[in-house]
C-alpha cells in the first residue's frame, strides 16, 4: 500500500503555543487535526498535533503546510468558543470519567 495509504505524523510545538487554538485555529481555515492532547491518556508530554493524510498529492500536502504556518499566526484571534466547537467534533469517543 505504501504512503498512499496514508499516514499519520506526530508534531510536537512549542511550549508556549495552546494547542487546542493551533486545532481551532486551523479548523477554520478547513484543515482538520487532532492535538496530541486527545491521544496520549494519561502520559504527560508537550503540546503538538497529529497530522494525518491519505491518497494526498505533493501539491496538496504543500497546501496544508502553508495553512497550518497560517493557522500558527492566527493564535490570538481564536475564541473559547471556536475550541470548545472544534473540541466537541475532534472528540468522538465519551470521556471514561
Amino acid at each position: 500500500m505504501g504512503d498512499a495509504g496514508g499516514l499519520h505524523l506526530t508534531v510536537a510545538s512549542p511550549p508556549d503555543v495552546p494547542e487546542a487554538r493551533l486545532v481551532a485555529a486551523a479548523a477554520q481555515l478547513g484543515l482538520s487535526l487532532l492535538g496530541l492532547d486527545e491521544m496520549r491518556g494519561s502520559v504527560t508530554s508537550g503540546p503538538g498535533i497529529v497530522v494525518s493524510y491519505a491518497r494526498a498529492t505533493p501539491d496538496m500536502c504543500e497546501d496544508g503546510v502553508r495553512r497550518l504556518l497560517k493557522a500558527s499566526t492566527l493564535l490570538d484571534l481564536v475564541t473559547p468558543e471556536m475550541e470548545a466547537a472544534v473540541a466537541r467534533t475532534a472528540h468522538p469517543w465519551p470521556d471514561p470519567d
